[in-house]
Protein backbone atom coordinates (compact mmCIF):
# COMPACT_ATOMS: atom_id res chain seq x y z
CA UNK A 1 0.00 0.00 0.00
CA UNK A 2 1.12 3.65 -1.06
CA UNK A 3 2.63 5.30 2.13
CA UNK A 4 0.50 8.20 1.99
CA UNK A 5 -2.70 5.73 2.24
CA UNK A 6 -1.03 4.04 4.88
CA UNK A 7 -0.51 7.14 6.91
CA UNK A 8 -4.13 7.64 6.34
CA UNK A 9 -5.21 4.89 8.28
CA UNK A 10 -2.64 5.72 11.22
CA UNK A 11 -3.83 9.01 11.61
CA UNK A 12 -7.80 7.80 11.36
CA UNK A 13 -7.00 4.83 13.89
CA UNK A 14 -4.34 6.07 16.53
CA UNK A 15 -2.66 3.54 18.57
CA UNK A 16 -4.31 0.70 15.87
CA UNK A 17 -1.59 0.30 13.90
CA UNK A 18 1.22 1.52 15.96
CA UNK A 19 4.45 -0.77 15.46
CA UNK A 20 3.20 -3.03 12.31
CA UNK A 21 6.13 -1.72 10.02
CA UNK A 22 4.13 -1.63 7.28
CA UNK A 23 1.04 -2.86 5.10
CA UNK A 24 1.57 -5.70 2.81
CA UNK A 25 -0.94 -5.83 0.56
CA UNK A 26 -2.29 -3.29 -2.15
CA UNK A 27 -4.03 0.29 -2.81
CA UNK A 28 -7.30 -2.16 -4.11
CA UNK A 29 -7.60 -2.80 -0.27
CA UNK A 30 -7.20 0.40 1.46
CA UNK A 31 -11.15 1.13 1.96
CA UNK A 32 -11.73 -2.62 3.08
CA UNK A 33 -8.94 -2.23 5.41
CA UNK A 34 -10.23 1.34 6.38
CA UNK A 35 -13.84 0.55 6.73
CA UNK A 36 -13.31 -3.44 8.98
CA UNK A 37 -10.98 -1.32 11.22
CA UNK A 38 -13.55 1.82 11.60
CA UNK A 39 -16.32 -1.10 12.04
CA UNK A 40 -13.67 -2.86 15.19
CA UNK A 41 -13.45 0.53 16.57
CA UNK A 42 -17.21 1.16 17.10
CA UNK A 43 -17.64 -2.14 19.16
CA UNK A 44 -14.70 -1.77 21.01
CA UNK A 45 -15.06 -0.38 24.90
CA UNK A 46 -13.97 3.31 25.12
CA UNK A 47 -9.65 2.56 25.83
CA UNK A 48 -9.60 -1.10 24.69
CA UNK A 49 -5.86 -1.63 23.90
CA UNK A 50 -6.37 -2.34 20.46
CA UNK A 51 -3.19 -3.48 18.30
CA UNK A 52 -2.87 -4.48 14.67
CA UNK A 53 0.31 -6.96 14.34
CA UNK A 54 -0.21 -7.48 10.68
CA UNK A 55 -2.40 -7.06 7.58
CA UNK A 56 -1.48 -8.27 4.20
CA UNK A 57 -2.05 -10.09 1.25
CA UNK A 58 -2.04 -14.08 1.55
CA UNK A 59 -3.25 -16.34 -1.14
CA UNK A 60 -5.53 -14.00 -2.57
CA UNK A 61 -7.08 -12.91 0.63
CA UNK A 62 -6.46 -9.94 3.00
CA UNK A 63 -5.02 -11.21 6.43
CA UNK A 64 -5.83 -8.99 9.29
CA UNK A 65 -4.11 -10.22 12.62
CA UNK A 66 -4.95 -8.36 15.99
CA UNK A 67 -4.58 -8.46 19.74
CA UNK A 68 -6.60 -6.51 22.65
CA UNK A 69 -6.40 -7.09 25.93
CA UNK A 70 -9.44 -6.30 28.37
CA UNK A 71 -12.56 -7.78 25.75
CA UNK A 72 -14.83 -10.11 26.78
CA UNK A 73 -15.71 -13.28 24.30
CA UNK A 74 -18.22 -11.95 22.54
CA UNK A 75 -16.63 -8.85 21.42
CA UNK A 76 -13.46 -10.26 20.43
CA UNK A 77 -16.40 -13.20 19.04
CA UNK A 78 -17.81 -10.38 17.15
CA UNK A 79 -13.88 -8.65 15.99
CA UNK A 80 -13.22 -11.89 14.34
CA UNK A 81 -16.32 -12.31 12.38
CA UNK A 82 -15.78 -8.62 11.12
CA UNK A 83 -12.49 -10.15 9.89
CA UNK A 84 -14.03 -13.23 8.18
CA UNK A 85 -16.14 -10.63 6.51
CA UNK A 86 -13.85 -8.76 5.28
CA UNK A 87 -11.22 -11.55 4.21
CA UNK A 88 -14.21 -12.84 2.28
CA UNK A 89 -15.17 -9.27 0.66
CA UNK A 90 -11.34 -9.44 -0.35
CA UNK A 91 -11.40 -12.54 -2.66
CA UNK A 92 -13.97 -10.44 -4.73
CA UNK A 93 -11.70 -7.53 -4.65
CA UNK A 94 -9.28 -6.42 -6.93
CA UNK A 95 -5.96 -6.09 -4.84
CA UNK A 96 -4.89 -2.75 -7.44
CA UNK A 97 -8.08 -0.63 -8.06
CA UNK A 98 -10.97 -2.22 -5.07
CA UNK A 99 -13.17 -2.82 -8.46
CA UNK A 100 -15.18 -6.74 -8.64
CA UNK A 101 -11.75 -9.14 -8.98
CA UNK A 102 -11.31 -12.61 -8.96
CA UNK A 103 -8.70 -15.16 -7.99
CA UNK A 104 -6.34 -15.54 -10.27
CA UNK A 105 -3.51 -17.96 -10.45
CA UNK A 106 0.18 -17.43 -12.07
CA UNK A 107 2.86 -18.08 -9.78
CA UNK A 108 1.18 -16.30 -7.11
CA UNK A 109 -2.51 -16.36 -6.27
CA UNK A 110 -3.90 -12.34 -6.73
CA UNK A 111 -7.08 -11.06 -6.63
CA UNK A 112 -7.62 -9.28 -9.52
CA UNK A 113 -10.08 -7.68 -11.86
CA UNK A 114 -9.81 -8.56 -15.52
CA UNK A 115 -8.07 -5.13 -16.49
CA UNK A 116 -5.07 -6.19 -14.20
CA UNK A 117 -5.08 -9.27 -14.49
CA UNK A 118 -3.12 -8.76 -17.46
CA UNK A 119 -4.34 -12.14 -18.95
CA UNK A 120 -3.89 -14.50 -15.72
CA UNK A 121 -6.89 -17.07 -15.77
CA UNK A 122 -9.08 -17.11 -12.56
CA UNK A 123 -7.68 -19.56 -10.29
CA UNK A 124 -9.08 -23.11 -10.48
CA UNK A 125 -9.08 -25.91 -7.54
CA UNK A 126 -8.61 -29.17 -8.90
CA UNK A 127 -9.79 -32.30 -6.64
CA UNK A 128 -7.74 -34.96 -5.85
CA UNK A 129 -8.56 -38.29 -6.76
CA UNK A 130 -10.47 -39.48 -3.94
CA UNK A 131 -11.82 -36.13 -2.46
CA UNK A 132 -15.11 -35.90 -2.25
CA UNK A 133 -17.43 -32.48 -3.15
CA UNK A 134 -17.29 -31.32 0.15
CA UNK A 135 -13.74 -31.85 0.92
CA UNK A 136 -12.98 -29.80 -2.41
CA UNK A 137 -14.92 -27.04 -1.18
CA UNK A 138 -13.54 -26.57 2.38
CA UNK A 139 -10.08 -26.56 0.89
CA UNK A 140 -11.00 -24.21 -1.96
CA UNK A 141 -12.34 -21.87 0.72
CA UNK A 142 -8.82 -22.93 3.00
CA UNK A 143 -6.65 -22.03 0.30
CA UNK A 144 -8.47 -18.61 -0.88
CA UNK A 145 -9.13 -17.56 2.69
CA UNK A 146 -12.53 -17.66 2.32
CA UNK A 147 -14.64 -17.90 6.02
CA UNK A 148 -15.24 -22.00 7.19
CA UNK A 149 -17.79 -23.35 5.48
CA UNK A 150 -20.56 -23.36 6.21
CA UNK A 151 -21.15 -19.64 6.87
CA UNK A 152 -21.69 -18.66 10.58
CA UNK A 153 -24.06 -16.46 11.91
CA UNK A 154 -23.25 -12.98 12.66
CA UNK A 155 -23.20 -12.42 16.73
Amino acid sequence: MRPELEKRLEAEFPGFFDGLGGFECRDGWFDLVRGLTARIKAILPDGAPFRVSCVKEKFAALRYYWDCEGIDDATRDEVDWLIEEAESASCRTCEDCGRPGVPRSGGWFNTLCDEHAKGRKPASFERAPGMSKIDGVIEEHRLFGLPKWPRRQAP
